[in-house]
């Protein structure tokens, strides 16, 4: 973990969410819960070094998330869902009473898209509580 501004308790709640999203949802690649700077707070990932990688992207796509939404006068961004050829990422923002944090969880093509999405959206709330 990066020096970020997010307590040891939180960040070991996080460990747990995200290491049960991982277990849990078949085909997960990776998991990553990250601050909104992109901030690494606790990762899962097959590949280590993806989920450093991983907190950063999901800052800046976030960010663009926010701005369409700003422009299109949607609201706030609440979360981004991209289909690839060979799997799914989703990005869920978690609103912690502290902060703002983002969750994002990457798929293979095996896992449904639907299932992927409600997982990710149950974990951010159970953590915007924590």
């Amino acid at each position: 973990m990066s020096d970020v501004n997010v307590s040891a308790a939180f960040v070991k709640i996080a460990d747990h969410h995200v290491a049960r999203l991982m277990a849990e949802v078949s085909g997960a690649v990776a998991v990553v819960v990250s601050t909104a700077d992109g901030f690494e707070v606790a990762a899962r990932a097959r590949d280590a070094a993806q989920s450093s990688r991983l907190a950063a992207m999901a800052s800046s796509i976030a960010a663009i998330g926010a701005v369409i939404g700003d422009e299109t006068l949607s609201g706030a961004c609440r979360g981004i869902f991209i289909e690839a050829d060979r799997g799914q990422i989703v990005m869920v923002e978690i609103r912690h009473p502290e902060q703002v944090l983002i969750l994002t969880l990457v798929t293979d093509e095996t896992a449904l898209l639907g299932a992927v999405t409600y997982s990710a959206r149950q974990t951010a709330l159970a953590l915007a509580k924590a």
